[in-house]
């Protein structure tokens, strides 16, 4: 059993050696992607982000819905018709 032991100690400090030298060696690997490669990969990049924020979205929503109406979380609205030529928005504050 012992020397079953040492054998794959050897071929782990072999392997580690070989890595050590490969990773020590001042070649290059080149990969060529493709344009259409890389927008896939955005795209895919871009979908996990909009799924993750529609999870949390639904996660808070969840958290925060109340089981039952009160008198207490009621809201109101209030408007000002505030807008311009250039733009116009909204705001909310807590009163």
């Amino acid at each position: 059993m012992q020397s079953s032991h040492s054998d794959e100690d050897s071929d782990f400090k072999e392997r580690r050696r070989k890595i050590e030298q490969d990773a020590d060696s001042s070649e290059q690997v080149h990969f060529e992607i493709s344009p259409a490669s890389i927008a896939i990969l955005q795209a895919a990049e871009e979908t996990t982000r909009k799924a993750l924020k529609a999870q949390l979205f639904a996660d808070f929503l969840a958290e925060m819905n109340p089981t039952s109406p009160s008198s207490k979380l009621v809201w109101v609205v209030f408007k000002d018709s505030s807008s311009n030529s250039h733009r116009s928005g909204g705001g909310l504050g807590e009163i």
